[in-house]
């Protein structure tokens, strides 16, 4: 189990970041443990995903855990080298048509899924009623 602590006190806290503790004790937190926020040039992984959106989100935090892994191993140790080489493979990873995706990038299949629900989303025109007329049809007799 992990434990957050504050650096200075060694007391639990919630939201810090700097350090974790474990059975081992006092350890580091490296940064690079989770993808950017951005998809693509101008877009960025939304809060509340649709299927596919999901899906892609969740292989690219594995595959940037493994490169995370990949890089360290090969002895890039410098926070920022890292923050940049992982994000280098997280852009060629997005902009890559996917195999899955029938020839697609994940950028653009996150960007179809976006579309399909915001039409879906639009009130559609209604269709003319046919049959009784407003005012409860045939009307008072006499």
């Amino acid at each position: 189990m992990t434990i957050a602590v504050d650096s200075t006190s060694q007391r639990p806290c919630s939201g810090h970041r700097r350090y974790a503790v474990n059975q081992r004790g006092r350890i580091p937190i490296l940064p690079g443990a989770h993808p950017d926020s951005a998809l693509g040039e101008d877009d960025t992984w939304g809060i509340l995903q649709g299927l596919t959106e999901a899906e892609l989100n969740d292989e690219l935090q594995r595959r940037w855990l493994l490169w995370r892994d990949e890089l360290i191993r090969a002895g890039t140790d410098r926070p920022g080298a890292l923050a940049d080489a992982l994000l280098e493979r997280q852009v060629a990873w997005e902009t890559t048509p996917h195999p899955a995706l029938a020839g697609k990038t994940p950028v653009e299949a996150v960007q179809a899924e976006r579309r399909e629900r915001e039409e879906r989303k639009r009130p559609r025109p209604k269709k003319a009623r046919r049959g009784r007329k407003k005012g409860g049809g045939k009307g008072r007799k006499r």
